[in-house]
């Protein structure tokens, strides 16, 4: 993929927007485009995380093993999806496992190209990390919405329940 083409492609994802087509170029420059087979894993569940991605074309199956060892999916993605943005700021395991189901090309950036971008203080850099603590602010916001729903049904307010109740809402961060 040619660096234009790669620019155009990442400036129409949400965690590119406000950045200036020179902050999207520099992006460009730090990450790489990789290609991927179907039924290639791009990401392991328990794996240190290291990484960022973007699918740039195909879909991509995020899923979960249960304690049986059961696969249970979580989402099918495809392109513009941003997948393991907390492996660009933090060093712990994925919490997930993603395949691709079909041919995929994706934009990876490693958490090291990243790192160096920060230390330099580049714009870019800064307006990345912003866009993902917002992304990551937003889904900590939808999972305390769906926590509180779950809290609130008629399963959780039965009597064997309710010291998981009152432990489970007094832990969770609200905002």
């Amino acid at each position: 993929m040619e660096r234009a083409e790669l620019i155009k492609a990442l400036s129409t994802v949400t965690l590119c927007e406000g950045l200036s087509e020179e902050e999207v170029g520099t992006l460009a420059d730090a990450g790489k485009v990789e290609e991927a087979y179907m039924d290639t894993a791009l990401m392991e569940e328990g794996a240190i995380s290291d990484s960022l991605i973007i699918v740039l074309d195909g879909e991509v199956e995020v899923f979960k093993d249960d304690d049986s060892g059961e696969e249970t999916q979580l989402a099918t993605v495809g392109t513009g999806a941003i997948l393991g943005e907390v492996g660009l700021l933090e060093s712990v395991p994925r919490t997930a496992t993603a395949k691709a189901i079909s041919p995929v090309r994706l934009y990876r950036l490693e958490r090291a190209e990243f790192d160096a971008l920060c230390r330099s203080g580049n714009p870019a850099a800064l307006g990345l990390a912003l866009a993902v603590a917002r992304s990551l602010a937003l889904r900590l916001k939808q999972m305390n919405e769906k926590v509180m729903d779950l809290l609130e049904t008629p399963a959780m307010r039965g009597p064997n329940l309710s010291s998981v109740r009152s432990e489970l809402a007094g832990e969770w961060s609200l905002y």
